[in-house]
């Protein structure tokens, strides 16, 4: 019997544990709309797109985790000939650090800063490698609210994206743009 129960006792302490650290994990989607710079400007137009991310708010000053963008790259109208890139997955584990952290589960909003490292895939009409790495960096604001019982937030987001500064194809430009995004979080 003792037994028995100290096993109910462990899987509960297991149970509980596990459902105190998934709560503050927040999975989010939304969609992204990408001003080109530079001379990504040239050859292709603003464009859209999706992102999805996964991140810990364990610490109310700082959250980190791992984002996923798609965007669908438009070819610019006045483009002369040039090649052009047609679309770009990007995956950026990114890091906030929130300016309100004295209790980030009760406060209206939370302005952040946040910085991301890029592996980037992006495809176009030449036939350069798609790999890349870069960075980005950016602000943001989340307004948290509950709903149904679940922790959720809106989050707007800016950033300068560079997805492949840092290395890329020897026949490819630097890729830049602001991005700025609007994500639908709710905490798991």
């Amino acid at each position: 019997m003792k037994k028995k129960l100290f096993t109910l006792c462990v899987a509960l302490i297991f149970i509980f544990l596990t459902t105190r650290a998934c709560s503050q994990f927040f999975l989010g989607a939304g969609g992204v709309f990408s001003m080109p710079q530079g001379a990504f400007k040239e050859t292709n137009q603003n464009s859209v797109g999706y992102n999805l991310q996964l991140e810990s708010r364990a610490f109310c000053n700082v959250w980190y985790g791992v984002r996923i963008d798609y965007i669908n790259y438009q070819e610019n109208p006045a483009n002369t000939g040039l090649n052009y890139l047609k679309d770009a997955v990007l995956l950026s584990p990114e890091f906030r650090y929130n300016f309100f952290s004295a209790n980030c589960y009760k406060n209206v909003m939370l302005p952040y800063l946040q910085v991301m490292l890029t592996y980037s895939s992006i495809g176009g009409t030449d036939s350069a490698n798609r790999s890349g790495l870069g960075a980005a960096g950016g602000a943001g604001l989340v307004f948290p609210f509950r709903l149904f019982g679940a922790c959720w937030s809106f989050d707007f987001n800016a950033q300068y994206m560079a997805p492949n500064f840092i290395f890329r194809s020897e026949d490819r430009s630097s890729v830049q743009s602001f991005n700025f995004s609007i994500t639908l979080g709710i905490g798991l």
